[in-house]
């Protein structure tokens, strides 16, 4: 699992680039004061996928993963630690309880039998 770095604290809407499964990936992270939810947009040189809603414990692409086929992992928010207390996932915990991880296939895998999915 990887954590990928979040930098909420310095903007509403951040963008970071990561090496994943050997491919350049470009993830975009804003956040919708409106609906009080952070939506997540990623791109590589071959794909492209825009306003995947970010929630927590769940893999984010798992309903767009003909839309992104290029990872074989996902993305899921989870928090840092698991002896935090803190259960909503919010703007202002965002990199500080909660984080965004990138799971590998296997770990994925183990996810989904974890799970029952």
């Amino acid at each position: 699992m990887i954590e990928i770095p979040v930098f909420q604290d310095q903007s509403a809407d951040f963008t970071q680039n990561i090496d994943l499964d050997e491919i350049n990936v470009t993830i975009r992270l804003i956040y919708n004061i409106r609906n009080e939810f952070f939506h997540m947009n990623l791109s590589t040189e071959n794909f492209n996928i825009e306003g995947i809603k970010v929630i927590k414990n769940f893999p984010l692409l798992f309903t767009h993963k003909a839309l992104f086929p290029e990872l074989k992992g996902d993305f899921i928010i989870r928090k840092i630690s698991e002896t935090i207390q803190v259960e909503d996932f919010t703007y202002d915990n965002f990199g500080i309880f909660w984080s965004l991880f990138y799971l590998s296939e296997t770990e994925l895998n183990e996810w989904k039998i974890l799970y029952g999915i």
